[in-house]
């Protein structure tokens, strides 16, 4: 199950592979990611509901068909991949920035950045993590709201309806452990209006980066974060814009 992007990941992995796919959307998932997944052989299940109704459709199926659930979410291994992230900033700007402005859903690559710059620091690489400012459209910001509250994990939330889909996560199932990693790093969350994306992506495609709407969401939260002077900041933008509707 997926809003697109993992889904796609999986489809050309087990085309690679020669591995039968099937993968979980929403009926309104972005016509050029569908295309791309089916592009890659998988079969599209498409599923009318929430991304926890397709999530449910998923898990059902593996335990009716019996077979294996590649959810990127509950697969331990997928954060040694995502650790990379922060890998590849120290290589290139040779240590750590101050912060790095991330958006969460299920927030696996935000656990991921968070684990691979803690294993830079214990290993003395770097002098210290940077602060993660995690970054939720308010239309399903589940965490955005269990910080405020001081709350350890996040309750689930009704999704009002975002154009970020990619993050459109209103259980997510690590909730405890995103919240400790922004506090471990000092971070904090920043919700974001559906004007505010627009405006970002934008301004981004204005500066010569054509992104997908989920990914301008980081922009976003960097003109809505308080900076400090001379802080240094990395936002990833993660997805084409040639995939959004």
């Amino acid at each position: 199950d997926s809003s697109g992007n993992a889904g796609t990941a999986i489809a050309a992995y087990a085309a690679r592979c020669e591995i039968a796919c099937d993968i979980y959307l929403s009926d309104e998932t972005s016509p050029k990611k569908v295309a791309q997944i089916k592009a890659h052989g998988a079969t599209i299940k498409e599923i009318r509901g929430t991304r926890e109704d397709i999530a449910a459709a998923a898990q059902k199926a593996v335990g009716d068909e019996n077979v294996f659930y590649a959810s990127h979410v509950y697969q331990p291994y997928f954060f040694e991949g995502t650790k990379t992230y922060a890998y590849e900033i120290y290589e290139q700007i040779k240590g750590a920035p101050d912060a790095i402005i991330i958006p969460v859903g299920n927030g696996t690559l935000l656990l991921g950045a968070y684990y691979g710059f803690k294993e830079l620091f214990e290993n003395g690489l770097i002098h210290q993590i940077p602060k993660i400012i995690a970054i939720q459209a308010k239309n399903c910001a589940p965490l955005v709201k269990a910080y405020q509250n001081a709350k350890e994990s996040a309750s689930p939330v009704t999704n009002t309806g975002t154009l970020a889909e990619g993050i459109a996560i209103a259980a997510p199932a690590r909730s405890k452990q995103i919240l400790e990693a922004v506090q471990n790093t000092n971070g904090t969350f920043i919700d974001i209006e559906e004007e505010e994306i627009l405006n970002a992506r934008s301004k981004l495609s204005e500066k010569g980066f054509y992104v997908e709407v989920t990914s301008a969401v980081n922009f976003a939260g960097y003109m809505k974060y308080k900076k400090k002077s001379k802080e240094t900041i990395v936002i990833p933008l993660c997805g084409a814009g040639i995939k959004s509707k």
